[in-house]
């Protein structure tokens, strides 16, 4: 979140462009592939859990956190 808001005003300035977050959930069968193919370079497992439903939690607690401290969240 920290880098993404710090490059937010470097594309301030570009004519229609909106700065995002995109996010791209990471399957079971992706990681069974990834370990046909040396591994995840994120580290996780390729077992029934649940890694995506976790990382999202996360990741929406501190954007929402990062949002209300920049009194943007609504």
């Amino acid at each position: 979140m920290d880098l993404f808001y710090s490059m937010v005003p470097e594309v301030a300035d570009v004519a229609g462009g909106q700065p995002v977050l995109i996010y791209q959930g990471i399957t079971e069968p992706m990681l069974n592939n990834m370990k046909k193919h040396g591994d995840s370079p994120f580290g996780l497992a390729a077992s029934p859990g649940p890694t995506v439903s976790a990382f999202v939690n996360k990741f929406m607690d501190k954007a929402i956190a990062e949002a209300k401290s920049v009194s943007v969240f609504n």
